[in-house]
């Protein structure tokens, strides 16, 4: 009779877990942020060198110009799945990318260039990118802000 209580209570507590730990997959699910809308902001550092799709070519490495616009636009997304573009004032690109399950981390590529950004709050993201070829290299950070 005892030992059939116990069992009785462990599997009610085992129960009672497995449907603590699935609520929390599915509210985490929930809460997917919405990136959908306009992203803008200045690189805040990084280095730069070659021949550059959206800058003027250089010889040596320089530091990223930390004056000019960037702009990410997110014009469609489903669940996790992001499709939009990369622009400068000069240059668009496509994009592509993808919220990871933290629901903070984010990455995008182009045609050229990976990015990984990752959700300051709701309406700010920091955005890392990389580029490297034979001809370039680029390694740079912003903040952007949803417009």
């Amino acid at each position: 009779m005892i030992q059939r209580q116990i069992m009785t209570t462990a599997f009610v507590a085992i129960s009672s877990l497995l449907m603590l730990l699935t609520t929390g997959t599915a509210s985490a699910q929930e809460k997917i942020p919405n990136l959908v809308g306009a992203w803008k902001g200045e690189v805040t550092g990084g280095a730069m060198f070659g021949q550059l799709d959206h800058q003027k070519p250089t010889k040596e490495p320089e530091f990223q110009d930390r004056t000019m616009q960037w702009t990410l636009t997110v014009n469609k997304q489903d669940g996790r799945g992001l499709i939009g573009t990369w622009a400068s004032p000069s240059k668009s690109e496509r994009l592509i990318g993808a919220i990871s399950i933290d629901n903070e981390t984010v990455y995008f590529v182009d045609e050229d260039t990976h990015f990984i950004g990752r959700l300051q709050s709701e309406n700010r993201m920091e955005l890392c990118a990389q580029e490297t070829g034979k001809d370039s290299m680029v390694a740079a950070c912003l903040i952007i802000d949803k417009q």
